[in-house]
């Protein structure tokens, strides 16, 4: 019984400090241009860079980064419109 009571109260202090830790989302600034493929942009969420693979036919984007392939809302990234591409040439 002692043990229950104790994990109830575990449970709320935890509770608590997730509400106090939620992070609170920054507002994505309105780009100077619609986002394309081939741009760079930024995942609010993770701080990750990722490029645009294609703008799909309902508005949401589908990214990568590295080999993670995901899709997202065009408010939840930023364009990073300063990024200059690197090119690396493979040769045999």
């Amino acid at each position: 019984m002692a043990r229950a009571e104790l994990r109830r109260q575990l449970n709320l202090a935890e509770e608590k400090v997730r509400e106090r830790e939620e992070p609170v989302r920054p507002m994505a600034e309105k780009p100077s241009r619609p986002i394309a493929a081939g741009d760079t942009v930024e995942l609010l969420s993770s701080g990750i860079k990722a490029e645009v693979i294609k703008v799909n036919g309902n508005g949401s984007l589908s990214l990568q980064a590295g080999i993670l392939k995901v899709t997202a809302s065009p408010e939840e990234v930023r364009l990073l419109e300063n990024v200059q591409k690197s090119k690396t040439a493979i040769s045999a």
